[in-house]
């Protein structure tokens, strides 16, 4: 905690590091040293601690909206990490889910991959438009160990199965 404020940038970005602990849930010192650092002055700060506040599976209502916040950041590691945060957890809240589709029109195609992953996992009725604006991967994504792109494709068979009465593709 002693090095929140560090003077050096190097030190304060692995702080989020630290305060994860070994796995377990953040102590309620920790998370709202974390919810500190989505807003700091260093983008990096920023994405790690969205990473680590995204752990649990179950968000809070204060780590929803720093989330939610932090994925409208100017900088896309930041949009990138909080949309990860967003899309991996386990929060079905209308404000979670609702976040999502806004994020399908990023200029980074790592955050609009995110996004269509976090509503199709939710099965989100925008699923559709938001794979459709995904685009072509690149090189960056191996698309065969992926695990956005096997979730967006089982919901893709699931859908075409449910449009077939059943029968699914094949």
């Amino acid at each position: 905690m002693r090095h929140l404020g560090h003077p050096d940038t190097r030190v304060r970005r692995e702080v989020p590091y630290l305060l994860a602990g070994d796995g377990r849930p953040a102590t309620l010192q920790a998370q709202d040293a974390l919810l500190t650092l989505t807003r700091a002055p260093d983008s990096e700060v920023r994405a790690t601690a969205c990473n680590t506040l995204g752990s649990p599976r179950d968000l809070t209502t204060a780590v929803r909206r720093a989330l939610i916040t932090a994925s409208q950041d100017s900088h896309h590691d930041v949009r990138a990490a909080a949309a990860a945060a967003l899309a991996g957890s386990g929060d079905r809240t209308a404000a979670a889910g609702d976040a999502l589709p806004a994020l399908t029109g990023d200029d980074d195609i790592t955050v609009r991959l995110e996004a269509a992953y976090g509503l199709a996992r939710r099965d989100r009725t925008r699923t559709q438009e938001a794979l459709e604006r995904v685009g072509p991967l690149g090189p960056d994504i191996d698309t065969r160990h992926d695990h956005r792109v096997s979730v967006l494709s089982s919901w893709e068979w699931r859908t075409a199965r449910r449009a077939d009465g059943g029968t699914g593709p094949g």
